[in-house]
């Protein structure tokens, strides 16, 4: 009996809807379901779990769930590019389709170099009042830097460069009292969105630096965090992900990560509280 056919013919029937019953494997991941998921040609991801005689570059999986890019003639594993038939997949997740199968919505990146551009100029003009001794700038000088700094907040869409850019604002407000004096007739609500991103950005600090002096963070295993109900999907897809690579690198590339995802938090939270003060006056 030739055993591969038959396990892909298991395979096909699942994808046509027969029901089979599945164990889950041993990760705590939920929300699986039958066969292969639906072919695309743009990458999207998903959580797939193999029959047991498929193999990944030769190589046995253990009936370990992999993640994978979808592309219309087969799957590529996000980790090392190896090549997986669709048939081989007994179930799946779609990363960012609820269990369902309803489409969530995407989360477009809107960072486009215009906008670095004109967060850097910003910062720029920054670091050239950082020479200049406190509330030293002349009024002139005061409303030629908010002026520009004005004109180029307004080319930003991103949220997070939006912040960064109102965090050298705010230095600069609070260093020069004729750049502020300028800011604040020219674009009070501005000014109040810059303050409040150096407020946010201090209780930021403030907050990590309580956590690391009092050992607060308990770390995790592996299979603790795949294994708890509060990891999230995505925590558990990445950390499948993860460790396949090299664990130092992998641990650089996430303390990048938890910085840029902590600064857009934060970034939301100060525009909302900007949002929030702005009905309150209205």
């Amino acid at each position: 009996m030739d055993i591969a056919r038959v396990a892909t013919g298991t395979s096909r029937r699942i994808q046509r809807g027969e029901k089979k019953r599945m164990s889950l494997p041993p990760n705590g991941l939920k929300g699986w379901r039958a066969g292969a998921p639906p072919r695309r040609d743009d990458g999207a991801l998903a959580i797939v779990e193999l029959v047991s005689t498929a193999r990944v570059d030769g190589q046995e999986h253990y009936g370990q769930p992999i993640i994978v890019a979808r592309w219309n003639a087969k799957l590529k594993t996000t980790a090392a590019g190896h090549r997986i038939e669709y048939d081989d997949v007994l179930q799946h997740i779609e990363l960012g389709v609820d269990h369902q199968g309803r489409g969530t919505p995407s989360v477009a990146v809107d960072m486009t170099a215009s906008d670095r551009h004109a967060r850097k100029c910003i910062e720029a003009r920054n670091d050239e009042l950082l020479v200049v001794p406190t509330d030293q700038l002349t009024p002139k000088e005061g409303e030629r830097f908010a002026t520009e700094d004005v004109r180029d907040f307004g080319k930003i869409g991103d949220m997070t460069e939006r912040y960064l850019a109102g965090l050298s604002m705010a230095h600069s407000a609070r260093s020069q009292l004729h750049y502020r004096k300028a800011l604040e007739a020219a674009a009070p609500a501005l000014l109040a969105f810059a303050e409040q991103v150096a407020k946010a950005e201090d209780q930021r600090r403030e907050s990590k630096r309580r956590q690391v002096e009092s050992g607060s963070e308990t770390p995790l295993t592996v299979g603790e965090a795949l294994a708890s109900a509060e990891s999230s999907t995505w925590v558990k897809a990445a950390l499948l992900t993860a460790i396949e690579r090299d664990p130092v690198d992998a641990a650089n590339d996430a303390d990048v990560l938890a910085s840029v995802l902590d600064t857009r938090a934060h970034a939301h939270f100060a525009a909302a509280r900007t949002a929030a003060m702005r009905n309150e006056d209205s």
